[in-house]
Parts: structure tokens; C-alpha cells; sequence
């Protein structure tokens, strides 16, 4: 059996969109910066990122996030990046 550890625990902290329906929230382990953007509506959202960190990359795809996005009802996208940035 797999085992995960969690060296060092984190807490989200949220960051904030003009558009009520999406949430940001990112927070710091082991050096990189983790992160989720999701649409908590029925509808479709796009959002615009700023702020976003310098090498971040999709966690699903490995790409580099887009600082525009178009998130379906209830879609979620994850990231990840090195250093800090809260």
C-alpha cells in the first residue's frame, strides 16, 4: 500500500476575484506554492489571473496555467509553482 505523508501542513489562504462565483485559494509546502481556481456556480465563468506565479503548471495537464481562464459549472483547475507567493 501507497503512503502520503505530509511533512509540513498548510493552510489555503483565499484570494479574492471581482466575480463572486469563482474562488482562488493557494497555500506554501516544501517550497512550492500549490493552488486551485474553481467555478462554484451553475454557469460558465471566465476569469482573468493576476498575480499568478511565475512558472506555474496545470497539475492535470503539466502545462502552464493560462492567466485567462473559462472555467465550466463547478470545474476546478489546480496548479502548482516553485518559491513563495502569498
Amino acid at each position: 500500500m501507497d503512503t502520503l505523508e505530509c511533512t509540513s501542513p498548510s493552510r489555503f489562504v483565499t484570494v479574492g476575484f471581482s466575480n463572486g462565483a469563482v474562488v482562488a485559494r493557494m497555500a506554501e509546502a516544501d517550497g512550492r506554492l500549490y493552488g486551485y481556481i474553481v467555478n462554484t456556480d451553475a454557469a460558465e465563468a471566465s476569469v482573468e489571473v493576476h498575480g499568478l506565479p511565475a512558472g506555474a503548471t496545470d497539475l492535470v495537464t503539466g502545462r502552464p496555467l493560462a492567466s485567462r481562464l473559462r472555467l465550466a459549472p463547478y470545474e476546478m483547475v489546480s496548479f502548482a509553482a516553485n518559491g513563495k507567493g502569498i
